[in-house]
């Protein structure tokens, strides 16, 4: 894609986000919440470079923070194929409280598209503009889900996101992200933006904060607005 396409759909997405947060405002029916990751990558590179292993754990809480929702732990088997191609695996199993199901196992496929790219000028702490690392990126999964192991849905999620570093150590992230079902209850589920700020502490450690909109369609129009926090640590 295109500087310009990209510029094009980063004001898309603003724009959806301050169509939700009217619609957030105008709905009683929505639910504050917080999800909090941590992340522990492995790099593989004496299988092969560019391989790496990442296992993950979260806790989702909503009700305004009362009540734990989900519990998450996720494996996912990553290659870098180039700077612009990464291709994933990943297992996720859910631990699901206060709901109709209990459990719920997922088995992925992903694929994620960068490429460099200049839509923002922000300045860092010297006065110079700090792009060079500035890029656009494209994420598609594919969800097997199988719900308390009786019930299979599949699922297409698409993300499309812009990442801008601000000075040597923080960047932004906006992102936009759809959620398609098959099999049963087709239809899209679901749209998921995000503006998250990340701090890298050093080459082993981050910290990521940020603030989600959470808008689900098909049989409930319901909207969750909440906080995100991941730390990840990279071995």
């Amino acid at each position: 894609m295109s500087v310009a396409i990209y510029q094009k759909l980063l004001i898309l997405i603003c724009l959806i986000a301050l169509s939700s947060l009217n619609t957030l405002k105008a709905s009683t029916d929505n639910e504050l919440m917080a999800w909090g990751f941590i992340d522990l990558a492995i790099p593989l590179d004496k299988i092969r470079p560019g391989l790496q292993l990442t296992e993950t754990l979260s806790h989702r809480f909503n009700n305004e923070f009362q009540e734990l929702d989900v519990t998450l732990f996720r494996s996912e088997l990553s290659y870098n194929w180039n700077k612009n191609l990464q291709s994933s695996f990943g297992y996720d199993h859910f631990i699901i409280y206060n709901r109709d199901s209990n459990f719920e196992n997922r088995l992925w496929q992903q694929v994620l598209l960068r490429k460099n790219v200049n839509i923002l000028k922000i300045q860092n702490n010297h006065n110079e503009i700090n792009d060079k690392k500035a890029e656009g990126y494209s994420r598609f999964r594919f969800e097997q889900r199988f719900i308390d192991d009786t019930e299979l849905t599949l699922r297409l999620r698409g993300r499309l996101g812009y990442i801008h570093p601000i000075g040597k150590t923080l960047s932004l992230d906006i992102s936009d992200e759809l959620f398609y079902n098959f099999l049963r209850n087709e239809g899209l589920e679901q749209n998921r933006i995000m503006l998250v700020l990340r701090k890298d502490f050093n080459k082993h450690l981050s910290l990521s904060t940020g603030y989600q909109i959470q808008h689900f369609f098909l049989d409930r129009d319901l909207i969750n607005h909440g906080l995100i926090a991941r730390l990840q640590i990279f071995l």
